[in-house]
């Protein structure tokens, strides 16, 4: 049986938008109301994990890349380095990682629930509920994720 990877193209722009969005472990890292947001983002990657480590056991055509959500991630990382907008790269993140999915029934819940690890997220909620920020992080990254597994289980390309 073959092996079902990525095309190397869709890797190449998840790379280069993970380079420009490397500022995201220093906010991790150092701001009080980021500091899990990276457990956030793993738990919102476990979907593409998930459906990439399910298409290497079940027969299934591997999908193309998504060309529309690939092109997102280079234009907002393009255009947040060249404004110095961080939160247009982390967007550019967003929207890479999504393009290595398949075409899925809530798809736009996911991808609007990447907002949990960014530090945008911790931004908003230190200014009105700075002691909900961990929980919401949780809730918002994993309500989501659960419902894209579920989808990917019933998923079947056409």
């Amino acid at each position: 049986m073959q092996i079902r990877r990525p095309r190397s193209v869709a890797i190449a722009i998840c790379v280069y938008c993970m380079w420009q969005a490397l500022d995201l472990l220093q906010a991790w890292a150092y701001s009080p109301y980021d500091r899990l947001g990276w457990a956030a983002f793993i738990i919102w990657c476990v979907p593409v994990l998930f459906f990439w480590s399910r298409q290497t056991r079940i027969p299934l055509p591997a999908p193309p890349g998504r060309p529309f959500f690939l092109g997102m991630g280079i234009f907002f990382s393009f255009y947040g380095t060249a404004g110095s907008l961080h939160v247009l790269n982390h967007i550019g993140l967003a929207f890479s990682i999504a393009g290595l999915m398949p075409s899925l029934k809530w798809e736009i819940l996911w991808i609007a629930s990447s907002l949990s690890w960014m530090p945008t997220l911790g931004w908003i909620c230190g200014r009105f509920f700075p002691e909900l920020i961990q929980i919401s992080r949780f809730l918002i990254s994993t309500i989501p994720a659960c419902l894209a597994i579920y989808n990917i289980l019933k998923w079947k390309q056409t």
